[in-house]
């Protein structure tokens, strides 16, 4: 497997593939409880991490965090 696709199959899990199969990003943390929610935002840092370092050597870019606070960074 190349790097294009490795990083192709981290952007479909964050992004979704297309309008019908939603991605990570689509999740609604506020439906979930305190241990779900810790784990989506736990989970959904290290797939911005792993986007992060593939896109040092694939042809894609990096997805946009749609937000702001807690996930993505230091929190």
């Amino acid at each position: 497997m190349s790097v294009d696709d490795a990083h192709a199959i981290v952007r479909n899990a964050l992004q979704g593939a297309d309008e019908s199969t939603p991605g990570l990003h689509e999740l609604r943390l506020a439906d979930l409880n305190e241990a779900e929610r810790e784990h989506a935002i736990a989970a959904l840092r290290s797939l911005h991490q792993l986007d992060e370092a593939l896109a040092v050597r694939s042809e894609l870019h990096m997805v946009e965090i749609p937000w702001d606070e807690g996930v993505g960074g230091d929190a």
